[in-house]
């Protein structure tokens, strides 16, 4: 038997934000308020649907959708609760079109908090608060816009998601790396850049190998336009922002970079079609000095490779006399070795220079803390007057006052950011001088052993450390010429006491004469 008095009603709640969903924002206040209208007016609840995230300018929504199957399924007509037209729709086009799909369910809506009668005039006051509600979602996206620009504009990175190898941080816009994603990002970046890694579909297989697993506990699925976009973004994962659509040319970013700005520009140069070298895995191991000698003749680099089992040094130049010259790359690194033994220093020598170093580093702090405390006041005011010129930009609606607004931003946001560097310098160098001071003594000690014994990259530090000029060779007469020393040794020799019975450099003639490198026969 059918009940008296029975209005059954249904009531629709909706939220644009995950954020509103989270604290609970929205969502209760319009299930509250649609539960006492039912109360006070005789309404029996027989369903509530809310929507949670959902901008309104979507018609198409998942509970939505369910309220119209549920409404269709009803075997009687039923009233739609719903707190205020904006929670419908904040879209003209859409407000009416999802009105009559409820409608032609044989159910009504109601507004708890408005009320709008059936007659042309109430028609188009309805028609006004939805064009308000329109207005309303696209000024308030416009302010969003303005503010996540200001965002940018200061080196905090939101917009998108979370680039992958990357997590959110405490500090909004500020992301940190994370492992393992973040090593694999970084090997797939840096072997673009020399070669290692040709294609996209290389890309996406490698990280999908790795059975990466996003911020949402979801497993990452790589394909060739994703490996494609990862390398366009490349200036993120080397520290950078940048959104030229909002005027935003490349700046520092307050996330930790992961490669270097050297492989940025390599890899955009790649991506921009310029060709890299072929690469080769075992590339230079066994010829270290290739690209650091030059042809006596040609000046142009020296390259080597193996023939017949055996190892060169050659003039590769077409024109040059000395094309077809090799010299076996044992005897040249016998003669290198020669010379990194001439170059040697005492070891009371090498004691003098580190205490004259380390004093006149000490000057050079003391000026530094000098400098470091002026920045810092300088950058205190820097973010008052950025903080002052965001908000008058939030707030104003002149398109004049805000171009010079976003001018003076951007002024300003540059000076912040050569701030910054230098302190990040100024940090750096303070900790790292005295490692790095060690270890450049530590290869001028020994230099000869320690190449003889290190690796590819050492071995390469060692010669630009003692030779920072490419070595001129001569291929007919088979030994190194004109030798140019680096700035250190003619240090050295200034601070040479003459009567202090240290032992001289020996073995470093003038840039304009031979040295002889060979070796005295046993």
């Amino acid at each position: 038997m059918k009940k008296t008095n029975y209005k059954p009603a249904v009531i629709y709640a909706r939220v644009s934000s995950a954020k509103q969903v989270q604290e609970g924002n929205g969502l209760r206040g319009q299930v509250f308020q649609c539960t006492a209208y039912a109360n006070q007016n005789g309404y029996n609840i027989v369903g509530t649907f809310q929507e949670e995230g959902v901008s309104g300018s979507k018609s198409s929504r998942p509970m939505l959708s369910e309220l119209l199957t549920f409404l269709q399924e009803f075997n009687e007509p039923v009233t739609v609760l719903i707190s205020d037209v904006t929670r419908l729709s904040r879209d003209v086009r859409g407000y009416h079109g999802i009105k009559e799909d409820i409608g032609r369910t044989g159910a009504n809506v109601v507004y708890v908090s408005q009320s709008f009668d059936d007659t042309p005039a109430g028609k188009f006051i309805e028609n006004i608060m939805v064009a308000y509600g329109d207005m309303e979602r696209e000024s308030n996206k416009q302010r969003v816009r303005e503010r996540m620009k200001a965002r940018v504009s200061e080196g905090y990175w939101v917009i998108g998601s979370t680039p992958l190898g990357y997590k959110e941080t405490a500090i909004g816009g500020v992301k940190e790396p994370s492992y393992p994603a973040a090593n694999v990002v970084k090997s797939i970046l840096e072997g673009y850049a020399v070669g290692s890694i040709s294609t996209y579909e290389e890309i996406a297989r490698i990280v999908n190998a790795e059975a990466l697993i996003d911020h949402k506990r979801r497993r990452i699925c790589f394909d060739g336009d994703k490996a494609k976009a990862l390398l366009k973004r490349v200036w993120f994962y080397a520290g950078f922002v940048e959104c030229p659509s909002w005027g935003i040319s490349r700046i520092n970013g307050k996330h930790k970079s992961i490669v270097s700005v050297e492989t940025l520009e390599q890899v955009e140069a790649r991506m921009s079609g310029k060709p890299v070298p072929r690469y080769r895995k075992d590339r230079n191991t066994h010829f270290p000095l290739r690209g650091h000698l030059v042809c006596e003749v040609c000046q142009r680099p020296m390259t080597a490779a193996f023939c017949g089992g055996h190892g060169y040094y050659y003039c590769r130049t077409a024109k040059c006399c000395m094309n077809s010259k090799h010299i076996a790359y044992e005897a040249v690194h016998e003669q290198f070795e020669d010379l990194l033994t001439f170059v040697t220093p005492s070891a009371d020598l090498l004691d003098l220079a580190r205490e004259v170093l380390k004093e006149v580093w000490d000057e050079e702090l003391r000026d530094l803390k000098e400098d470091r405390h002026r920045w810092d006041v300088e950058l205190s005011e820097l973010g008052k007057g950025i903080q002052g010129a965001v908000d008058q930009l939030v707030q104003s609606d002149s398109k004049a006052v805000k171009l010079a607004l976003e001018a003076r931003i951007e002024e300003l946001t540059l000076r912040r950011n050569v701030l910054q560097q230098k302190l990040a310098e100024y940090r750096n160098v303070q900790d790292d001088f005295v490692e790095v001071l060690d270890r450049v003594m530590g290869i001028l000690k020994d230099p000869q052993n320690l190449w003889r014994s290190a690796d590819l990259p050492l071995k390469q530090t060692i010669q630009r450390i003692v030779f920072p000029k490419p070595l001129v060779y001569a291929q007919k007469e088979k030994k190194f010429r004109n030798v140019e020393k680096a700035g250190i040794y003619r240090f050295f020799e200034e601070i040479t006491p003459e009567k202090a019975g240290l032992v001289e450099l020996i073995g470093i003639e003038p840039t304009t004469s031979c040295m002889p490198c060979k070796r005295s026969p046993s």
